[in-house]
């Protein structure tokens, strides 16, 4: 069997981890893993790409950190379902924002549409 790792292609001076991080977000890019479908867990992981788990835990970790994935306490790790925002920096801070009346992160939410996932009761529960 042919490792993933090694079927891109890849530099040697690539760390693992790093190619792992690379295939796993082609693979939810490509749609493979859609938003809230889990990945495989760590252990299949690293059978696959013949690889530690600490290796493939700091895979994970990597994609946690771009947004791509979040970890669900004794479930997995999960697709993120949302878009993420992207700043645009010059444009939040163009002078014809200042002044205007609208905040810095209007900006941000042009194109947007606002999605509540969770209304808090603030009588509490009852």
């Amino acid at each position: 069997m042919v490792k993933a790792i090694e079927r891109r292609g890849d530099s040697a001076d690539t760390p693992k981890y790093q190619k792992i991080v690379d295939e796993l977000r082609g693979d939810i890019q490509a749609g493979k893993f859609p938003a809230g479908k889990r990945l495989p867990g760590e252990d299949v992981l690293a059978k696959r790409f013949e690889v530690s788990l600490t290796t493939v835990r700091s895979a994970v970790a990597a994609l946690v950190a771009e947004g791509l994935v979040e970890t669900r306490p004794r479930s997995g790790s999960f697709v993120r379902s949302y878009r993420r925002v992207l700043r645009d920096a010059n444009q939040r801070l163009a002078a014809s924002q200042w002044g205007s009346g609208q905040a810095i992160w209007d900006v941000d939410a042009a194109g947007r549409k606002p999605d509540v996932d969770n209304i808090a009761d603030p009588a509490g529960a009852r």
